[in-house]
């Protein structure tokens, strides 16, 4: 069984559309289908992850579906997690994306971390809610402008 064989097999069991599981994870409806059609033979862990939670799955086993392995590799105070293709080719690991939010603004990691440790569940919704909404495009011009707003005065509080 292919990966995209896999993917529509569990998504037609729990009687979900490619439309529902589109908008559950943030992948295009067009992307989900390349894959279960076998178009799109390798997704890319980000998709992978984005996508098995929706479908009742561990993303490490989806990426064992795929093909990939994960491996953990201890680097003094922190762990690595990297991502490998059959080939044995790294494709994705966490410390390179954590690598390139630091180098963006070191702050952000710090409000994530304290987030993280301190904010219920819901919360930590709502904040990747609003991230999403500013990334994914999903805000117009006027609704980011009402969220800075806001967010503006409840800091001043």
């Amino acid at each position: 069984m292919t990966l995209g064989q896999y993917i529509k097999e569990l998504r037609t069991a729990i009687k979900m559309s490619q439309n529902e599981l589109g908008d559950l994870s943030g992948v295009s409806v067009s992307e989900i289908s390349r894959i279960e059609s076998g178009q799109r033979q390798n997704p890319s862990p980000h998709i992978l992850r984005a996508i098995a939670p929706h479908l009742g799955i561990s993303m490490e086993e989806l990426m064992k579906v795929a093909g990939y392995t994960t491996e953990v590799i201890s680097r003094g105070s922190f762990e690595d997690i990297v991502h490998k293709d059959e080939s044995g080719n790294i494709i994705d690991t966490y410390r390179r994306k954590i690598t390139k939010i630091l180098n963006k603004d070191e702050d952000l990691i710090n409000i994530l971390a304290r987030a993280v440790n301190r904010s219920s569940d819901e919360d930590i919704d709502t904040i990747k809610k609003v991230l999403e909404g500013f990334t994914k495009g999903g805000l117009s011009q006027q609704e980011k402008n009402l969220l800075r707003n806001l967010i503006d005065t409840l800091s001043k509080k």
